[in-house]
């Protein structure tokens, strides 16, 4: 007799499984037993009492597995006291479970955001919940569950972001990875492919053959194209066999459920009982459960129109919905996801799923007023579909002409779909182009140029308020106002007998009239300048003030306002993307957009005032510094202001990075490995005495004092320490107490290190050292030269502030003491929140926020009352509900009296600020400035090339950190290949809307720079651009000077 048992070599723990037994011509009744072995474990599968020929197939389940793991079928036929055993080993490997990863377009530029979706299936194409993607390591998610199958997520890129190819990786608890990849680079959209069509089949006896190019263009153009063809050749190898064959036909039904791949097993067993069998695969046709469609209303569409995507899936699906621009696609292509893609993700013989698949969907975007709407991507967008299967998605298209292209996938119980892609082209029969300068100074005057361009094949004749000729239009415009002053200008087709050359113009059926408007900003001549005037005032306190005008500011360019907010940090935070009146171009002043924050955020949640929108707002503001802080960041761990074209890292800079990074953890993402490597690059500059040596430039000259640049670094490291981990037994921390304990037992005169240690020791628990450094502090303290403070008093102010705020209470110096130096602060507030400098802004607010913390109370209703003497006045009223709004009014009676009174049960904040522009002030005390220009008129497009001299003429041999700031001439752009500065001490150059920030280490004694600048658009009547230079830690010491052409 012949028994035979088959089942897969290859099956999945957990899922459904065949088996089949066949005994042919048993002589007498046997047992016939089949067990798995699998894990030291026995299942029987079957076990038949056979009297004749037997044939059986049976489902299993197959044993769950963490991994793979080697199993055995034992086959045992018992006849009386006789048997046989055979066992043939299986692999069964884990579940298999496919992940996708979509974003909504392939490529990005620097300052975009990434969008992109996961979405996890079994091999089944059923969603399943899994956990934990995990993105690359500037961004991180943790334990975030796919819901519905789907897991939407951003993040935003950094305009300093690094050019290159990116990887977002995703890994599941099961150990699963994949990954998908994007670009970051400049680029501009193509406005044209070019497909070639070549002859099917081309035979080796013709001797040419035929070829269509077809340049499609997005709308009318002209371009030169230039075609290459190259030669290939083949070798094809043909080998002869004879073979006697047979055929017979096998139906098979429902071979659905076989996709991607059956297998044929054909055996059959010879007279002399040896089986001989052969197998093979054949591809099955995919057919997902989930049938997805995806159709626009119409197939083309006014840019700023409305248009219906409909979307048919099955009732209860969750669909993934992306439009983008088809530019985007041309520029960079990427694996369209179609049912043939999603197939070549399941394969049954490759369990373990890398790599990634990018799921090819494109965005709408919505219509404005005017056309000012041009994204790349349209629609992104979670789109549930009800009981019908069907919803209807309302959009605006783009005011982009171009063609769209849309698809979509859907995930349900009954599992997964994909949608053919669908397109919409957006249409425009002609559009108007406005030319006119971001800025002009009042009184400039520029011509305003409209052109008209027309996608229509036939000419139209449009409607013009001027006796002009051609396709283009100008106005010589002057503006008088100042702010922001719109430019409308219309352009509609006419219907009229008068003939187009030698042609009837024609009237399109949509789109007759094109409307755009541009904004203009029109400028005060002169610098712009601020002053704020604040006061704390508590129950029944009053202040009085007199606003003016200042005799040199234009008409028109002065403005007063007045605000309240019963919050210390309330200022700070509306304000927490401009603190500084100062670019934000170096790792440390990056800084001030990112520790602010983190102060918030625990101020916030210690007196739960928390909201879920602040916190968005914060954690926006955290997630972009940080990023943007890594691209300072060396490979030894260290930070430098400008990163690796610094020599190496800055010793003060790190540690400031490192406590920073380490505050932020609670509310982003941090990766512990930067905190991990600061630290260790600190630790490896201690010296035995316990100081901390100083490496890399010290752009903080104000930490350069009396005793040593060492000891107050050492002071401000060990304060560093303590507050990433408040461990005060640490080595390195206990050196660094060692070392400034050292320093006080000699001649510690300078105060600001003084202000620092008692912080440090603060932190440390070391109440006498803390006393001892209050004590001199306080028999030192200042306020008797009369001159309005800098940044360093601002600095040692914030450390007493926060000395007397940690660790155990010294006698007499209490809360009361505490809130003379509050008052004394919130005094020094620009009118934004913040200070005059990166660390100033950070200390302080650090301080105001402890002492906000220390001295809450959310009881208590306050009125303040702005009183005008000869006019009117307003009341702002401020409660537990309000209390963290800024409340703001303008001051109308300029010049007038005003008095402020507080009447309630709490302190307000009060501030009065005054903006205005006046002429550069001839200020020769530290900083001379001077410019000259050089033309080039002779070429297209003029230009000027400009060159600044800087003169230091203060009493130090270097200043700090040095920013120039040019103001461009109206109408003229810079000449960014003009950038490239070959002086190693020209850090950085950062462009703005209408200005230039340069940035220098420092200063000795002359500077001399060259920039270029190009005209753009035609002004005349320029007024002079103000060119400003100060030193970024004193920015008291600050000159300015005109630039003008001669």
């Amino acid at each position: 007799s012949i028994f035979l048992v088959t089942a897969s070599s290859l099956v999945r723990g957990g899922e459904p499984e065949t088996l089949c037994a066949q005994v042919h011509g048993p002589p007498e009744p046997v047992n016939l037993t089949v067990a798995l072995e699998a894990d030291s474990s026995w299942t029987v599968l079957l076990e038949e009492d056979v009297t004749g020929d037997f044939y059986r197939c049976l489902s299993f389940q197959v044993p769950a597995v963490r991994s793979r793991t080697v199993a055995t079928i034992h086959v045992t036929v018992q006849r009386g006291d006789a048997s046989i055993s055979k066992k043939t080993k299986i692999r069964i490997e884990r579940p298999a479970f496919i992940h996708l990863i979509q974003t909504d377009k392939p490529v990005y530029k620097p300052g975009q955001t990434v969008q992109f979706r996961i979405v996890s299936m079994d091999v089944y194409f059923v969603p399943v919940d899994r956990v934990d993607p995990n993105s690359n390591r500037i961004a991180q998610w943790l334990d975030k569950r796919v819901a519905g199958g789907i897991l939407d997520l951003s993040h935003p890129v950094i305009p300093e972001a690094a050019r290159g190819r990116y990887t977002i990786t995703a890994s599941t608890d099961q150990g699963e990875q994949i990954s998908h990849r994007f670009d970051i680079k400049e680029y501009v959209l193509p406005k044209y492919e070019v497909k070639v069509h070549l002859p099917r089949v081309i035979s080796i006896l013709d001797q040419e053959t035929s070829m269509r190019k077809c340049p499609l263009f997005k709308y009318k153009s002209q371009t030169t194209l230039r075609f290459m063809v190259s030669h290939a050749s083949f070798c094809l190898s043909v080998f002869p066999a004879s073979v006697n064959k047979g055929e017979f036909s096998i139906s098979l039904r429902q071979v659905t459920g076989l996709a991607p791949f059956a297998q044929v097993v054909v055996y059959t067993v010879m007279p002399g009982g040896e089986a001989v069998a052969d197998s093979h695969d054949f591809p099955v046709q995919l057919c997902l459960n989930n049938k997805v469609s995806l159709k626009f209303s119409s197939l083309q569409e006014l840019p700023a129109g409305r248009t219906t995507l409909r979307l048919q899936a099955h009732p209860g699906s969750l669909c993934s919905v992306r439009a983008v621009d088809l530019s985007v696609l041309l520029l960079q292509r990427e694996q369209e996801l179609t049912v043939a893609s999603v197939r070549r993700r399941v394969d049954d013989n490759s369990p373990d799923i890398e790599g990634a698949m990018m799921l090819g969907k494109e965005e709408v975007g919505k219509k404005e007023t005017v056309r000012t709407f041009f994204p790349e991507t349209w629609i992104w967008d979670l789109v549930p579909v009800g009981d019908g299967g069907s919803v209807d998605v309302e959009k605006t298209v783009p005011d982009t002409v171009t063609k769209w292209a849309a698809g979509a996938f859907c995930v349900s119980p009954a599992g997964f779909g994909v949608a053919p892609n669908a397109e919409l082209t957006a249409f425009q029969p002609f559009f108007v182009s406005l030319t006119l300068p971001y800025s002009v100074i009042r009184g400039e005057v520029f011509t305003l140029k409209a052109t008209v361009f027309n996608y229509l094949s036939k000419c139209i004749m449009v409607k013009r308020r001027r006796d002009l000729n051609g396709r283009t239009f100008s106005w010589v415009l002057t503006p008088t106002s100042l702010g922001r002053v719109d430019v409308k200008v219309g352009a509609e087709a006419l219907r009229t007998d008068l003939l187009c050359g030698n042609e009837v113009a024609v009237v399109p059926e949509a789109g007759r009239v094109d409307t755009v408007v541009r904004s203009l900003l029109v400028e005060a001549e002169g610098t712009p300048q601020m002053v704020s005037h604040n006061a704390l005032l508590c129950p029944a306190g009053e202040r009085s003030l007199t606003t003016s005008v200042e005799p040199e500011a234009p008409p028109g360019a002065i403005r007063w306002t007045s605000a309240s907010t019963g919050d210390l940090m309330g200022r700070a935070m509306k304000n927490l993307d401009r603190l500084l009146a100062m670019p934000y171009g170096c790792g440390e002043q990056n800084m001030v957009l990112f520790a602010p924050n983190v102060f918030i955020l625990n101020y916030l949640r210690s007196t739960n005032q928390l909201t879920e929108e602040v916190q968005s707002r914060a954690t926006r503001f955290l997630k972009a510094g940080y990023q943007r802080e890594l691209t300072y960041k060396h490979d030894d761990g260290s930070f430098s202001a400008f990163g690796k074209s610094d020599e190496s890292g800055n010793t003060w800079l790190t540690s400031f990075v490192m406590k920073s990074f380490g505050g932020a953890r609670p509310y982003i993402f941090v990766n512990d490995a930067h905190i991990g490597d600061a630290r260790r690059w600190l630790s490896s500059l201690q010296r035995p005495d316990g100081c901390v040596r100083s490496v890399g430039r010290l752009l903080h000259n104000g930490m350069k004092g009396g005793v040593s640049d060492d000891v107050s670094l050492t002071a401000y490291i060990a304060a560093a320490l303590l507050e990433l981990d408040a461990n005060a037994t640490d080595p390195m921390v206990q050196g660094c107490l060692t070392c400034l304990k050292e320093a006080m037992s000699g001649q510690l005169e300078n105060l600001y290190t003084s202000a620092l240690m008692s912080y440090t020791f603060a932190l440390a628990g070391d109440v006498e050292a803390k006393s001892d450094l209050l004590a001199r502090l306080h028999q030192n303290r200042a306020g008797a030269s009369g001159k309005g403070p800098d940044s360093l008093e601002v600095e040692m102010s914030s450390y007493v502030l926060l000395a007397l705020l940690s660790g155990p209470a010294v006698p007499g110096f209490g809360l009361d003491y505490s809130s003379g130096i509050v008052r004394w602060l919130v005094q020094q507030q620009n009118p934004y929140g913040g200070f005059s400098s990166t660390q100033d802004t950070v200390v302080a607010l650090q301080a105001l926020a402890k002492y906000g913390a220390a001295t809450y109370s959310k009881e208590g209703v306050t009125t303040v009352t702005v009183t005008s003497l000869g006019g009117p006045s307003w009341e702002f009223r401020v409660d537990g509900s309000n209390r963290l709004l800024y409340q703001e009014e303008e001051l109308s009676e300029v010049p007038g009296e005003y008095s402020l009174r507080a009447r309630g049960q709490s302190c307000v904040l009060a501030q009065v600020s005054m903006h205005y522009n006046v002429p550069p002030p001839p200020d020769f005390s530290t900083f001379n400035v001077s410019t000259s220009v050089m033309p080039k008129c002779n070429i297209s497009r003029p230009q000027l090339v400009l060159f600044v001299h800087v003169r230091y003429q203060g009493r130090r041999e270097e200043t700090n950190m040095v920013i120039i700031n040019v103001k461009l001439l109206s109408g003229f752009i810079l000449d960014q290949s003009s950038l490239e500065l070959s002086d190693r001490s020209v850090k950085r150059v950062d462009v703005e809307e209408g200005f230039i920030n340069v940035y220098l280490d420092g200063v000795q004694r002359t500077k001399v720079l060259s920039v270029t600048v190009e005209e753009d658009v035609a002004v005349r009547n320029l007024k002079p651009a103000v060119v400003k230079v100060y030193d970024y830690y004193q920015t008291s010491k600050m000159f300015n000077d005109v630039l003008e052409l001669c």
